[in-house]
């Protein structure tokens, strides 16, 4: 069970990853193409999805309200854009650029009970 609860924390979500602090937010959505960020936020509550939509610059946001509103993806288009954002994050960390141990310590892989 401890270790169920340990997996749990470090797992990497959409919902982890909106809900980070909105500078980072806007570096990682900023490498995010329009179609991957909108079915994305599809994987999220309604009103965070409008909370992060408000963040990126009106054309942008604007674009990523209607390919959100095109069609309702299936769950293996959200996943599959999940994943993407996922692979974002670590290559951004790998390059240095995002330190996740400074925005979620939870997720941070180098924590002493993993190892």
């Amino acid at each position: 069970p401890g270790w169920a609860v340990l997996a749990r924390k470090k797992i990497l979500t959409t919902e982890k990853v909106f809900n980070w602090p909105s500078h980072v937010l806007l570096e990682v959505m900023s490498r995010v193409p329009d179609r991957t960020l909108a079915l994305a936020i599809h994987t999220i509550k309604e009103d965070r999805r409008e909370a992060i939509v408000s963040l990126i610059p009106h054309i942008r946001g604007r674009n990523v309200r209607s390919l959100y509103d095109e069609k309702i993806p299936s769950n293996a288009e959200q996943h599959a854009a999940s994943i993407k954002i996922f692979k974002l994050v670590r290559d951004l960390e790998h390059d240095g650029l995002l330190k996740i141990s400074l925005i979620d310590p939870n997720l941070d892989l180098r924590d002493k009970l993993i190892a």
